[in-house]
């Protein structure tokens, strides 16, 4: 399912999203997925915990089934990696930056949003 998604989410991008001088080329779609998929991890994440019962099937299924499926840190690798190779240097480092920083925030995000969504009373 994950991959799936990925690949309409890359490829949509890929045709949609306007070329602007020095980005052209950048790998947008892979950037856009990883955090998207970062997001929705780190709100996967804090709302099993969140819950009363033991969701470890849940866990495994939407986290490492879908959201694995989803996200594409081996195209990031791929990418960076033939940036590089091609000797766009600037690009590949702004690739690595962008991806790390903007996933782990990402992630934070989705965690603290669940964490603020979710009523008091759950006694957390």
């Amino acid at each position: 399912v994950g991959s799936v998604l990925r690949a309409a989410l890359s490829s949509w991008l890929r045709t949609s999203a306007p070329r602007l001088g020095a980005w052209a080329g950048f790998p947008a779609g892979t950037l856009v997925v990883n955090v998207l998929g970062c997001l929705l991890l780190g709100s996967t994440a804090r709302w099993l915990e969140l819950q009363a019962t033991s969701w470890t099937h849940a866990r495994a299924f939407l986290a490492v089934g879908v959201l694995g499926g989803f996200t594409t840190f081996s195209a990031f690798g791929l990418e960076t990696f033939d940036l590089w190779r091609n000797s766009q240097r600037a690009a590949a480092c702004a690739n690595v930056a962008l991806q790390i920083v903007l996933g782990l925030a990402a992630i934070g995000l989705g965690y603290w949003a669940v964490g603020n969504w979710t009523p008091s009373d759950r006694g957390r």
